[in-house]
């Protein structure tokens, strides 16, 4: 089975039904599109309960600033039918983030994507091409959990990208809750 990464570009039929996925409304409760005029997107798969999405949430803010000015967008999505859009919006501010958050209640989104855990990335291009998924970093993997990461993984494929330069790393192994 080819890896989801190895997908060939999308037409504008598809990146159409992709947009069809998400929410008019983000839950802080203002207009949302993915049409957001940059050339990448993040999507971040949080959980209000995970532990490994409570320990990524409030780091996710400074690295979305950090490629503000380069054509990244991050949106987070949260995909668990636990947790209420009043819970994912408290969750957004505890946290600090300040990117829009939507509630895929349906989980289209996340079955889209193939995303299986909560702290999981995807990130696309303006042709909804996927030029990484999987974890934001190595902090964390099962039974392991470092006091500070030793591999950036979203960090270093957003780097390069912005570069123009090839996704050294294209897939990673998420972690997190399923």
């Amino acid at each position: 089975v080819a890896s989801y990464c190895m997908q060939t570009a999308w037409g504008a039929e598809e990146l159409l039904g992709l947009a069809a996925k998400f929410p008019k409304q983000a839950v802080s409760g203002a207009d949302f599109s993915l049409d957001h005029g940059r050339e990448y997107t993040v999507l971040v798969f949080l959980g209000v309960e995970c532990p490994v999405a409570r320990q990524y949430g409030a780091r996710l803010q400074p690295l979305a600033a950090e490629f503000e000015q380069s054509e990244v967008a991050f949106i987070g999505v949260n995909s668990n039918p636990q947790d209420s859009t009043s819970e994912v919006a408290e969750y957004q501010q505890e946290m600090g983030i300040q990117f829009a958050m939507v509630k895929d209640a349906s989980q289209e989104i996340a079955r889209h994507f193939q995303v299986t855990r909560t702290a999981e990335v995807v990130v696309i291009d303006g042709a909804g091409k996927v030029q990484y998924r999987g974890r934001i970093d190595n902090q964390f993997s099962p039974g392991v959990s470092r006091s500070a990461a030793t591999q950036h993984d979203l960090r270093d494929a957003l780097t390069s990208l912005v570069q123009g330069k090839p996704v050294a790393t294209r897939e990673t192994t998420p972690v997190g809750c399923l």
